[in-house]
């Protein structure tokens, strides 16, 4: 959960509820789904959902480890 106040934080925060909304719906609807085709749509969007949560993730453990330098 997302409880730091600076804007870019409060940003990522708005944006990754976005997204968690919007993949957890699209998981509703794929399990209900009979049509195949939509079906196959549905799996590429959550993947591609996914996808850019894990990349979100890997630059952040990146940043963390590797913080910019502070100049003098």
């Amino acid at each position: 959960m997302c409880n730091l106040p600076a804007l870019p934080e409060v940003w990522r925060c708005a944006t990754e509820n976005k997204t968690k909304e919007r993949w957890l719906a699209l998981c509703e609807q794929a399990a209900n789904e009979q049509d195949t085709a939509k079906l196959y749509t549905l799996v590429q969007e959550i993947n591609r959902l996914l996808e850019e949560k894990r990349s979100r993730l890997n630059r952040d453990r990146e940043a963390q480890r590797n913080p910019p330098a502070t100049l003098p």
